[in-house]
């Protein structure tokens, strides 16, 4: 499959990140697994991910949202995922207050779907399988599965970018296919476009809300 025609804005020769000057960032070969910045990064996700699935109810909500956020900072460009969510053309419109503003909006979405999502334990475990070449210049895809000991396994995909040393996550797939980023940029921009910067805003706290209050089913079942 193409990682690149599913995160639009990797293509562009400039980065929201980049223009905005916040810090962020092929040949389909498969790399030998190994220690290295990449996988490190997903890594630690998953060791986070693993504390609040194992914590569950006792955590809380909140005690899962406190302890994953940080991690969430570390392991993302979140500027970077925010920019592709939208797309540049949007992007390029706004002022230095509207991209903070949405950014922020956006670190807390992704923060609280972790909390939400990832809230019970049965024995899953996370495991790396491989890595590869990514679409981009500094790019790399990191294969995991999430294994349910009653369940299919779930394919969690990780696009990373490393620029200036640092490596931090651009897009997540799920299942092999479903990209984060593009899926939030469907649904964003026809926000944007029917409703404005104000309705968007609007739209990205229901989803924080609905998030805080999910009853159904989480991904690790």
């Amino acid at each position: 499959m193409s990682y690149q025609a599913l995160s639009p804005v990797l293509a562009e020769t400039s980065s929201p990140s980049e223009e905005a000057g916040i810090s962020t960032d092929s040949q389909g070969e498969t790399l030998v697994i190994e220690e290295s910045g990449p996988q490190q990064t997903v890594e630690e996700l998953h060791a986070g991910l693993l504390v609040i699935m194992q914590g569950g109810d006792e955590m809380g909500f909140e005690g899962r949202h406190t302890h994953i956020a940080p991690i969430v900072e570390e392991t993302f460009d979140i500027t970077r995922l925010a920019g592709s969510a939208i797309g540049l053309s949007i992007w390029r419109k706004w002022d230095d207050d509207q991209k903070r503003g949405y950014v922020n909006a956006f670190r807390e979405f992704l923060t609280t779907n972790y909390a939400s999502q990832f809230r019970s334990f049965a024995g899953q475990t996370f495991e790396t399988l491989a890595m590869e070449e990514g679409p981009q210049r500094g790019t790399k895809i990191v294969r995991t599965h999430l294994t349910r000991p009653d369940n299919e396994p779930v394919a969690l995909d990780y696009l990373t970018r490393e620029k200036d040393g640092a490596v931090g996550i651009v897009d997540i797939f799920l299942n092999g296919s479903v990209s984060e980023a593009a899926r939030r940029r469907a649904e964003f921009t026809a926000v944007y476009r029917d409703q404005g910067y104000e309705g968007l805003m609007d739209a990205i706290t229901t989803l924080i809300e609905d998030n805080k209050n999910r009853t159904d089913n989480d991904i690790t079942g």
